[in-house]
């Protein structure tokens, strides 16, 4: 349910030219369509679109949960695009267990109603969407629960976020198919863990374990951070990405 907006106090730390883009379905970025067959494929598909369009031979990827797997799906699909992946927080695909909450999205009936909760404030966005995956919610700034809050109520927003959950999770948690630990090592592509303490969905050992099969990865835990870092310590995070 991320935005670009969430990288805001990272962005003017890291040098180079640098583009944050909302994946199709999320932020303020136009809905998709739903049912989605393949949505890695469709990610792999998308970003190659926007780094043709950015005219980037090679670049560094940076991504955040569902973020970071569209970033992996694309690194296995297009390796010789990519000089170095980033992965802040524990990646989509990464782990089995996405938490109840998401689980419901994708049981029919249930997953409706739950997707449609209302949120009707920022606070509400503070609590409810980044409470659970952030150590310090108090730390979000004001204007960055306001593009949250503005995305979440796009007409068709939350139908295309079930939708992309539906397409890699069930009430088990996330697919085996849709997994993309061993796609991330065969891709063997430079890339960096910054893997908060207290991430909710996984611990930094999967990281490690990762990264020792890996021929240049490396990890970095950011203390007193959840499963998005850069909104808990983005000094840690822009470090960790220079």
């Amino acid at each position: 349910m991320g935005n670009s907006a969430e990288w805001a106090d990272v962005a003017p730390r890291v040098t180079g030219r640098v583009a944050i883009v909302d994946t199709p379905g999320f932020g303020l970025s136009d809905p998709l369509p739903s049912p989605i067959d393949d949505w890695g494929r469709a990610c792999a598909s998308w970003l190659l679109d926007v780094v043709d369009a950015l005219g980037a031979a090679h670049l560094r990827l940076v991504g955040c949960s569902m973020g970071g797997f569209a970033t992996i799906r694309f690194a296995a699909a297009h390796p010789d695009r990519v000089a170095g992946l980033t992965l802040a927080g524990s990646a989509g695909g990464l782990f089995a267990d996405i938490g109840l909450f998401l689980r419901l999205w994708t049981v029919p009936g249930v997953g409706k109603a739950v997707s449609r909760l209302p949120l009707r404030d920022p606070e509400a966005v503070r609590r409810r969407m980044f409470g659970p995956y952030v150590a310090d919610p108090a730390r979000i700034a004001d204007d960055v629960l306001a593009v949250a809050l503005a995305g979440v109520n796009l007409p068709g927003a939350r139908e295309a976020s079930r939708a992309v959950i539906r397409s890699v999770a069930d009430a088990r948690g996330w697919k085996p198919a849709a997994r993309v630990d061993a796609v991330l090592v065969v891709a063997d592509v430079p890339t960096a863990f910054v893997w908060g303490d207290a991430d909710i969905h996984a611990s930094p050992d999967v990281a490690r374990a990762l990264a020792a099969q890996m021929s240049a990865a490396r990890v970095v835990v950011v203390p007193a951070a959840g499963h998005i870092p850069h909104l808990d310590h983005p000094d840690a995070v822009a470090d960790a990405i220079r």
